[in-house]
């Protein structure tokens, strides 16, 4: 074994004898060498630093010209990246996701904290007109194929509220109508709350008539996507990511379904077990998506349809307009700050408003609404 910093009489690529040797070292990785100065090694890897400390500065050989030469036997083909990213701090060519995975367990190896940051991060989704984040290129099958409800596909799980409800008794409902239509509607609930596209039935009878505002929001299934009172009931609508994929989310993003919108309090939670729930986000006394009742809606959209003509207003065409006014008049985004650092599986939207022990409100939070749906996610993915 031979000394990384002893002298040498021979001409290193840097300068002569010990001077050279001392700034450039070579790295022989499974029969391929890699040249660099130390000094680059060492602040970017702590392998190297490691290798290369005062209680462990020992080489394997040298090279023809007599510079210190370490053996690492790691794939070649991989160290081209790791070397890219030791010289320049990024990563020279796309990576696909198989090859990700095999450079975040070099960087990982090699003690590169910085690479195995940028390669956890495999797709950005910011906001934007379309609101199309993750929820959405998950119902694509990551980019692969046209856009179908992500719950229905079985990208993501739906649960929470809907299951709580479906166990309960009969006498925790307020009647037994709530009760049918919670059974009735739930798979419709589950698609609803996750779903970019989606838009409540519409019933264009009335129109014929002349009368396009009453007539426009008539529900042939009604949206449990929540309800009247639950921002005192502490029932979460969850969304669990199934794909082995992991979200650090930078924003998420509601649209009122029914009723008086998002009335109460909220939190948007998540988690990385599904036991543990960190709050980034509480909703207090925000009003951006509350709506006085839902003949303002009504009326938003029937003026909207007062401007197409008879022959044309079709429950297509009605169902589009709907969903239009919805997107532009009734949907925010909200960012989460501070940005987490962490990546998570599971989110949910649940109840704050205050309540006393047996789940009382007070008058002034009497029918505290949570009614939201198209719920979609922003931020940074990873994917195993």
């Amino acid at each position: 074994m031979f000394s990384a910093l002893s002298s040498s009489p021979t001409t290193s690529a840097s300068g002569n004898g010990e001077e050279g040797d001392r700034r450039i070292i070579g790295l022989d990785v499974s029969g391929s060498l890699f040249y660099f100065r130390v000094h680059k090694l060492v602040e970017v890897s702590s392998y190297f630093g490691d290798r290369l400390s005062k209680s462990s500065n020992e080489v394997d050989y040298k090279d023809a010209q007599g510079r210190p030469i370490l053996f690492v036997e790691r794939s070649p083909d991989l160290f081209k990246h790791v070397r890219d990213f030791i010289l320049m701090g990024t990563l020279t060519m796309a990576c696909d996701l198989p090859l990700r995975r095999a450079l975040r367990m070099e960087a990982e190896f090699f003690g590169i904290p910085a690479m195995v940051e940028m390669l956890l991060v495999s797709q950005t989704f910011a906001p934007g007109q379309t609101n199309q984040g993750v929820l959405y290129w998950l119902g694509t099958k990551r980019g692969a194929a046209p856009y179908a409800n992500p719950h229905r596909i079985g990208a993501v799980h739906v649960g929470g509220w809907v299951d709580d409800f479906l166990g309960e008794e009969e006498e925790d409902f307020n009647d037994e109508e709530q009760r049918e239509a919670t059974i009735a509607g739930s798979p419709y609930s589950r698609e609803a709350l996750v779903h970019y596209r989606h838009c409540l039935p519409i019933n264009t009878a009335v129109s014929s008539k002349g009368n396009p505002v009453d007539a426009y929001w008539a529900l042939d299934t009604p949206s449990r996507v929540l309800w009247c009172d639950h921002g005192s009931k502490r029932l979460p609508a969850q969304i669990n990511l199934q794909e082995a994929v992991a979200l650090r989310p930078t924003h998420y993003s509601l649209r009122v379904s029914k009723c008086y919108g998002m009335q109460g309090d909220w939190n948007f939670e998540a988690s990385q077990d599904n036991q543990e729930w960190e709050v980034l986000h509480a909703a207090r006394n925000d009003r951006r998506l509350f709506v006085p009742s839902e003949d303002y809606i009504k009326r938003a959209v029937g003026l909207t349809l007062l401007e197409v003509s008879k022959e044309n207003r079709t429950d297509e065409r009605a169902s589009d307009i709907l969903l239009g006014v919805l997107e532009q008049d009734f949907r925010h985004t909200w960012e989460i700050t501070p940005a987490p650092s962490k990546f998570y599986r599971y989110f949910r939207i649940i109840g704050a408003s205050t309540s006393d022990y047996d789940g009382n409100v007070s008058e002034d939070e009497e029918g505290s609404c949570l009614h939201g749906e198209g719920l979609e996610l922003y931020g940074e993915v990873y994917e195993e």
